[in-house]
């Protein structure tokens, strides 16, 4: 049987994250598909070029407005009813595939690394909590020990919790 440590951690004052982030800009819906037609975006539309260049390779609805496109790219893009458009930008980052919204839709959970290729070993692995009302990540930590086999992540259903799996240890934080 394997030992497993668990942590728990309360954060109270969070500092903003580097202005790497940019705000989200009123989008329009002359970028969106006619309702009768069952993609979200026309192919020729300004979004949906800048989404197919964008080298991302996931999607993920965190509600049933927002979907954020992301995965082996240094962007995580937010799109909401075709309306508004927001970008976590962060050159000096990939941002992982995987995104764990809590069920409500409210916050999100992403993981990332600091690569300089997209194929080169992973030195430094954090994760981050994006907060939809706040616009921003409210939430990082850098990942300590580096995963050997198992990393996973969680968040609560009303994101007040972050749980991180990485091989046999259990870290849980509770979210201001």
């Amino acid at each position: 049987m394997r030992k497993m440590s668990i942590s728990w951690n309360y954060v109270g004052k969070l500092t903003p994250m580097r202005s790497n982030i940019s705000r989200f800009s009123r989008g329009t819906m002359e970028d969106s598909a006619p309702a009768k037609r069952p993609e979200l975006f026309d192919q020729t539309s300004s979004t949906a070029k800048a989404l197919s260049k964008s080298g991302c390779e996931s999607a993920t609805f965190i509600d049933n407005a927002v979907l954020a496109i992301t995965g082996n790219c240094p962007s995580l893009m937010l799109i909401r009813s075709g309306e508004e458009f927001a970008e976590i930008y962060s050159p000096e980052y990939r941002i992982g595939g995987e995104i764990r919204p809590s069920s409500g839709g409210q916050r999100f959970i992403f993981s990332r690394t600091r690569m300089k290729e997209r194929h080169s070993r992973i030195t430094y692995l954090e994760l981050c909590v994006y907060d939809l009302s706040e616009r921003r990540v409210v939430f990082t930590t850098t990942v300590i020990p580096l995963p050997q086999h198992k990393f996973a992540f969680a968040i609560s259903p009303n994101g007040s919790l972050l749980a991180l799996q990485i091989d046999g240890l259990l870290r849980v934080w509770r979210l201001a």
